[in-house]
């Protein structure tokens, strides 16, 4: 006969708090670069909130994944800032885009 259980019981096995909830499959290299680009695109469209909205994701999730010390880009996020750049997202993971001296207002590269 089994018996009944009284008493509320938590099963679930406590998260090992030294490794990230959900860690990025991105090498840090790709991270920098994918982050370099969302700075770019922030500053190109005007603030967090409008290259949140550019990439059709939660501001917060975006700030976070804006933040070296708090966040790893995902590379779900990755894949939206490409998106939002109009680029492949193999230019933004390598680091080619936004080329070097590229002005993020007008989008002309700068002369020297």
């Amino acid at each position: 006969m089994m018996g009944v259980l009284v008493e509320r019981k938590a099963w679930n096995k406590p998260r090992d708090q030294t490794k990230p909830r959900h860690p990025s499959s991105l090498t840090s290299a790709e991270q920098a670069n994918a982050r370099s680009a969302m700075l770019f695109l922030r500053k190109r469209l005007g603030g967090t909130r409008q290259l949140a909205q550019a990439m059709n994701a939660n501001p917060e999730t975006v700030s976070v994944a804006l933040a070296t010390r708090r966040g790893a880009v995902s590379a779900g996020i990755a894949l939206r800032a490409a998106r939002a750049a109009g680029v492949p997202l193999e230019q933004i993971l390598s680091g080619e885009w936004p080329p070097a001296g590229m002005c993020p207002h007008c989008g002309r590269a700068s002369s020297d």
